[in-house]
């Protein structure tokens, strides 16, 4: 993925046509068969592949109506992302109106965890300016 691109929507435009070409890569039928048999491997296997990634980024799609637990509303819903050998895992879910991305980071890759906290948090910013002024663009961060 570019880093080079400070304009976020300039970037917006580059990941989607990177994604769009990733999403018609002939191989991607073969992704459900390969997701199994990955599932059947140890972890020490898996963590072996990732070692060799700097970066693993996933997109889990979550409910897009209100959950409850015992009763109670479900008012958001974290995503946990393993580094599973790789450099720095980010996962972001969606629920109901929300979306919360989960980061793990290998310390030694990253040393400073509130720098890149702080840059990941004025990156959302700066993407959702570009959105509705009705939306609401509220970016929380904890560690």
């Amino acid at each position: 993925l570019p880093v080079d691109i400070a304009d976020p929507e300039k970037l917006i435009r580059r990941v989607h046509a990177i994604v769009e070409s990733w999403r018609n890569e002939p191989a991607i039928p073969l992704s459900p068969h390969l997701a199994r048999m990955l599932n059947l491997l140890p972890v020490a296997v898996t963590c072996d592949m990732l070692k060799h990634m700097d970066f693993v980024a996933s997109n889990v799609v979550g409910s897009s109506t209100p959950l409850y637990l015992a009763g109670a509303r479900i008012i958001r819903q974290f995503a946990f992302s393993p580094t599973l050998g790789s450099a720095f895992n980010a996962t972001l879910m969606s629920y109901d109106s929300h979306m919360c991305v989960g980061i793990n980071v290998d310390v030694r890759a990253v040393p400073d965890q509130p720098a890149l906290m702080t840059a990941v948090a004025e990156g959302f910013r700066a993407v959702l300016a570009l959105g509705s002024r009705h939306t609401d663009a509220t970016v929380t961060t904890s560690y």
